[in-house]
């Protein structure tokens, strides 16, 4: 400790900004694995005052999250993503650092915005975020409710390349609207929402696949059942939450489908 406080003497006279801020740092990081979370934190806004290095700002917001300061973690990351100039790794993990802080405050329309901008970013940018170590967060995500904690692993799936598209699990798919023999309105949080009517094409063509019994679908794909991806598994989730149909999991992509009794009533009496 006192070699860094000699240090931390000699930068602030040479007035070597990146120098005194990695030493705030370390006696930070000092204080924190010691469990002196008051001094940490001291030692650790000491360097917010003083850098403006986006790589510090998202150190000190996982911090702040660990502590569960989750306003304080996002302010540090509206920073980065108001900065025009950030780049794509930086600004792309604090959308991802501020899902989790949103989730945490029960903000999860804002949780969901910022999930849709990774998401969107990622379909043309797949390896900004491949190589980021998500095990620092991971304490975080398991104390999320298990629907949110469920999103974040599988958007950290995505992100880490395991996955070609967003997972979206069939359990997950919300049911809006519902209107009795007219139309239906689905939401998943990755693709957002559809209209599903009695006289969809989709939903008829998957109708009838689904009568052939036997269906066992690979959902990392760009066509499902013939149909576009998001598509067809918003529907596949609409029919499982109305208990049209079951699955079970063959392995992480791979669902194999059937009708219930209730689903085979509805679709062979039509």
């Amino acid at each position: 400790m006192q070699c860094l406080l000699r240090n931390l003497e000699i930068y602030k006279q040479i007035g070597h900004l990146r120098g005194e801020c990695e030493i705030y740092l370390l006696i930070g990081d000092y204080y924190n694995k010691n469990n002196d979370d008051k001094s940490a934190i001291e030692y650790y806004e000491k360097a917010i005052e003083i850098s403006s290095d986006s790589e510090y700002k998202t150190y000190f917001a996982e911090y702040y999250m660990t502590s569960k300061e989750f306003d304080k973690a996002i302010d540090l990351l509206k920073n980065v993503i108001d900065n025009k100039n950030e780049t794509p790794f930086f600004k792309y993990q604090a959308y991802f650092l501020m899902s989790i802080s949103l989730f945490s405050m029960e903000r999860e329309d804002d949780s969901i915005k910022c999930i849709n901008n990774i998401i969107q970013y990622h379909s043309t940018n797949k390896y900004v975020m491949a190589d980021y170590d998500f095990s620092e967060i991971t304490l975080i995500v398991d104390e999320l409710n298990s629907i949110q904690c469920t999103l974040i692993k599988d958007l950290i799936s995505l992100l880490s390349n395991k996955t070609t598209y967003p997972i979206i699990r069939l359990d997950n798919v919300d049911i809006k609207r519902d209107v009795s023999k007219n139309y239906a309105e689905v939401f998943h949080p990755f693709v957002g929402h559809i209209k599903i009517t009695k006289d969809d094409n989709s939903l008829k063509k998957m109708g009838e696949i689904l009568k052939k019994g036997g269906i066992v679908v690979d959902i990392d794909k760009s066509r499902v059942m013939g149909v576009e991806r998001d598509t067809a598994l918003l529907i596949l989730g609409f029919l499982y939450k109305k208990e049209f149909i079951d699955y079970i999991k063959k392995s992480q992509n791979n669902l194999s489908i059937q009708l219930t009794d209730k689903g085979k009533k509805i679709l062979f009496s039509s």
